[in-house]
């Protein structure tokens, strides 16, 4: 009765310890690497290794495995092996969903020998537990070679079935982790490209205002419209510029650029980007401004395109 009381507080002490790991982890490879560890010291094995299924090749693949002195060179090349569904212990308990215990490995013609040959590794005995969440298969847990019994007991099967069930939601909590992540990313990059299409958009109204009075410009001789027409065109390329440089660096957000700027020459210089385009939309666009106000500190780029958003929403609603 002592040996079974110790033995059970010792799993349990296993099991505390993994749950302890998973409220304080992340990573979903030290997470991993912890489960395997703890499977290969509560199921008394020694090696223990975790193996995924690839959806799209139909095989199992090593993704951890670790022994007595943690991951060494057999570890190493065991990670580089595939297996084919239904080849091997591995290959059986994935198709089958069920967990395979073998005491002798080679008197089961499901053994798949060319591991041990690939790896140098002497296995004995066996046992792989199917990972499955929702109906679904996530890989195999495999405890090898049990080291004081000739063979795993049903018990180890049931204490290592509890921590490929948590592998198994490690595995599938890190995968939706990344689909939501890869969606948010798609989602804000969509985002960013309306944003910056819009904002382009506004600018070319500028570009092609600034072309239309520099053309009238030429047509009727008027230095005054073609010198107009042109400072419009060059204030638009170079917002054109900024916009593309801050695209460039999107990965860095960027910080505001505050310097004394005049808000009313900005709203001045918005006005006549848009003149053009109001005119023909047959919208009167008038300009307030206030003079007492002076230079106040802000980032007049920004500004800018707040200001000419907000007037080209306005005139095109």
């Amino acid at each position: 009765m002592t040996k079974m009381a110790d033995r059970s507080e010792s799993e349990i002490e296993y099991l505390y310890r993994i749950e302890r790991f998973m409220a304080s982890m992340s990573d979903m490879d030290r997470l991993l690497e912890v489960i395997i560890r703890e499977g290969r010291g509560a199921t008394d094995a020694e090696a223990c290794s975790l193996a995924l299924y690839d959806e799209n090749s139909d095989e199992l693949y090593f993704y951890t495995a670790m022994g007595e002195k943690g991951e060494g060179e057999v570890e190493r090349k065991l990670k580089c092996i595939r297996v084919d569904m239904g080849l091997g212990i591995i290959g059986w308990a994935a198709v089958n969903r069920k967990s395979a215990n073998l005491t002798h490995v080679y008197d089961d013609p499901r053994f798949y020998k060319l591991v041990d040959e690939q790896t140098g590794f002497a296995t004995r005995s066996i046992l792989a537990v199917p990972m499955v969440r929702r109906e679904k298969l996530i890989g195999v847990v495999e405890a090898v070679n049990k080291r004081e019994q000739e063979g795993f007991s049903a018990h180890d099967e049931k204490v290592l079935s509890v921590l490929a069930a948590q592998a198994a939601l490690v595995i599938e909590n890190a995968r939706l982790y990344e689909e939501n992540l890869r969606q948010a990313r798609l989602s804000a990059l969509g985002q960013g490209i309306a944003g910056a299409a819009h904002c382009i958009k506004n600018i070319l109204n500028g570009i092609e205002g600034g072309t239309y009075i520099l053309e009238l410009g030429l047509k009727r001789e008027s230095i005054e419209s073609v010198t107009k027409g042109w400072g419009i065109m060059k204030r638009s390329i170079q917002f054109m510029k900024d916009l593309v440089l801050d695209m460039l660096a999107y990965s860095r957000p960027r910080e505001p650029e505050y310097a004394p700027s005049d808000i009313n020459q900005i709203c001045t210089d918005v006005a006549g980007l848009m003149q053009e385009k109001a005119k023909a939309k047959g919208v009167d666009l008038v300009l307030t401004l206030q003079p007492d106000i002076g230079l106040v500190m802000l980032d007049p780029k920004s500004i800018y395109r707040c200001v000419l958003n907000l007037v080209s929403n306005a005139v095109d609603a």
